[in-house]
């Protein structure tokens, strides 16, 4: 069964982000909680709620009795999305690690096949031996049934 769903409208996650204002006993200013819900419909709504408290504890440094505008702004700056975050690593991705894990693994990637090849001519080596001594010591063999 398949449920179709639709993103939620602006007066919804409003209601939503004023009720979880609530639950967390943070006071917030009308304009605060437009850029709220404009970044929850942006965004995500889970990482707005976030930023409820997050930019609570902003505006309680600054001793505000409410959330402001310019608390909402810099939680912002502060903690990316999903989005940002992804655009950020992708464009730094040759500064961190695992960059050079996925180099190291190509390199014993490679080390592995010139084993596997090395020991395949070894082997095969062997056994061009092995072929080379049984067919002269059959050959040998064969001149000694004949004499």
């Amino acid at each position: 069964m398949i449920i179709a769903t639709k993103p939620y409208s602006d007066a919804e996650l409003h209601a939503i982000l004023n009720i979880r204002s609530e639950e967390e006993d943070v006071a917030m200013a009308a304009d605060a909680m437009g850029l709220l819900a404009k970044i929850a419909k942006e965004s995500s709504l889970r990482y707005a709620m976030h930023m409820i408290m997050c930019a609570a504890l902003v505006a309680k440094q600054r001793r505000a009795a409410e959330v402001e505008k310019e608390d909402i702004k810099k939680v912002y700056s502060l903690f990316s999305d999903l989005r940002r975050s992804t655009a950020f690593l992708l464009e730094h991705n040759k500064s961190f690690m695992f960059d050079e894990l996925e180099g190291l693994e190509e390199e014993q990637q490679q080390q592995q096949q010139q084993q596997q090849q090395q020991q395949g001519r070894a082997a095969g080596a062997g056994a061009g031996a092995s072929s080379s001594s049984s067919s002269s010591s059959s050959s040998s063999s064969g001149a000694m049934d004949t004499s």
